[in-house]
């Protein structure tokens, strides 16, 4: 990261600076350095964090960005034992399924008529692919 003369961080094209982090955008990938330089970190823009760190960066959420990047970078910081482990496990697993359609799973549901609803669709699907499959493929 480049300082002026008076030490004032100098941003390149592509950066955004939220607090004490700068986010640079890569072709793949988005790149977070905090202002001390001491570590950095970069997210694949694939992923479900990097599309919601692009989508943040094109909103201007500065709070969201600084919430993500202190708390990562916090984490990085730290020297975990089993117990924080365990924990941090939990609290994925709870975003997890608070969000599922963000890691492209599907909400659980008990409802039979759902069910009977997709495998009707199924099979209306099935039935317009045989009727548009060439004829040797039948």
């Amino acid at each position: 990261m480049k300082t002026n003369s008076k030490g004032k961080v100098v941003l390149q094209h592509g950066d955004y600076r939220v607090g004490n982090f700068v986010f640079h955008k890569e072709p793949s990938h988005i790149k977070v350095t905090p202002i001390s330089g001491i570590v950095s970190w970069r997210v694949a823009v694939e992923t479900a964090i990097g599309w919601m760190i692009t989508e943040a960066l094109k909103e201007k959420h500065d709070n969201w960005l600084h919430m993500y990047a202190s708390s990562t970078f916090s984490r990085l910081c730290v020297v975990p034992d089993q117990q924080f482990f365990e924990k941090h496990a939990e609290l994925v697993n709870a975003q997890v399924d608070l969000h599922p359609e963000y890691y492209g799973k599907e909400r659980p549901t008990d409802d039979k008529s759902a069910d009977d609803k997709i495998l009707q669709e199924e099979k209306e699907l099935a039935e317009d692919m045989k009727k548009i499959a060439p004829q040797d493929q039948r």
